[in-house]
């Protein structure tokens, strides 16, 4: 297994990846208006989807949060006049978002749709609601920083954080311009992301958990990252739940030097008590002959150590399909899948 084929971009995904921090302030000194309100509507799926999950992990906003899908059947929501939707296409096609947004709008919320184009954008003209127009050209999970820059905008201008804005861009900015220890150029010795692909790549089987209220979506992305970018077929639950049940099958499993645990943490913001049940766990497999790995995120505050998180791991992705001689950008069976999918949910809805 050469190390070396790392050292160099091949993909457009990767391309990407390196301006992580810089395409984050996207839409810094953008404006969305809006009144007061206390309840958040997201709607999306897939990859669309992820930026509200994450963004109101690590940024602890103060207003109610709700997920809306036609998929969902026809759950009690707020009420509208103190509601905003905000609904994610990439592609502004999908049809389950439109479907969605035509439902929720019979009831008269109010909202914004976010897409790089397609038919969601005359959706929200008919509706009267705002469209923000993401740059095109990216794999829907390459344009999620997109997204969450307009979710952080609104969020720090509309006063829903503790975050100051400008104290809060500032660091976006610093991070974009300083140098990271994730890149290809970097040394493995130096480099966690290789380091952790190169580890992943002698397992067959990888488990992956974040923990409540920390890191839990941010571990769903990986998860979806390394499927998407390295085909890798993964397993995914988080802390304490996992250590309730999936804990379970894993001590039972049949060559366990095949199998990996990664347990994505960030220390300062877990109480006494979920160290204590992450170092139990860590041990206990461990004496059961399965490897476990810390992924630890850095930062002075939740937003920072978990975007720092999430930009590690997608470069972890992306040297995991190099090392398994794989491109990490098609991903042809979903695209076939859709057509189908799109065709069939065109005629039952």
């Amino acid at each position: 297994m050469d190390k070396n084929v790392m050292n160099s971009y091949v993909s457009d995904i990767a391309y990407h990846m390196k301006d992580f921090y810089k395409d984050l302030t996207f839409y810094k000194d953008g404006k969305i208006d809006l009144n007061e309100i206390e309840n958040l509507i997201f709607l999306g799926i897939g990859g669309s989807a992820i930026s509200p999950k994450i963004f109101t992990e690590i940024m602890n906003i103060n207003k109610k949060v709700y997920f809306f899908s036609t998929l969902n059947g026809f759950e009690a929501l707020p009420d509208p006049s103190t509601s905003f939707v905000i609904a994610f296409s990439y592609s502004g096609n999908t049809v389950e978002t439109l479907r969605s947004i035509e439902l929720i709008a019979k009831d008269r919320f109010r909202g914004i749709g976010i897409s790089s184009g397609g038919k969601i954008v005359d959706l929200c003209k008919s509706l009267n609601w705002q469209h923000i127009a993401v740059p095109k050209g990216r794999a829907p999970r390459a344009a999620m920083p997109f997204t969450l820059s307009i979710l952080f905008k609104l969020a720090l201008s509309k006063g829903w954080t503790e975050y100051n804005e400008d104290d809060f861009w500032n660091d976006i900015i610093e991070l974009s311009n300083s140098k990271n220890n994730f890149l290809p150029e970097v040394d493995f010795e130096d480099n966690v992301s290789k380091r952790i692909a190169y580890k992943l790549a002698t397992k067959k089987n990888v488990i992956i958990w974040g923990v409540e209220s920390i890191s839990k979506n941010i571990a769903y992305r990986f998860k979806s990252q390394l499927e998407e970018n390295a085909k890798q077929l993964s397993y995914y639950s988080y802390l304490p739940e996992a250590s309730h049940n999936q804990i379970v099958p894993i001590s039972l499993v049949d060559n366990k030097e095949e199998y990996i645990v990664l347990i994505f943490r960030i220390p300062q913001l877990e109480s006494v008590l979920v160290s204590n049940i992450i170092s139990t766990v860590k041990t206990f497999l461990n004496s059961e002959g399965i490897e476990v790995l810390e992924v630890f995120g850095s930062g002075k505050n939740h937003v920072l150590a978990g975007l720092d998180l999430i930009y590690s791991t997608d470069f972890v992705s992306y040297y995991l399909a190099l090392l398994k001689g794989i491109e990490p950008e098609p991903i042809e069976p979903i695209s076939r899948m859709k057509v189908i999918l799109n065709d069939n949910l065109r005629k039952a809805l």
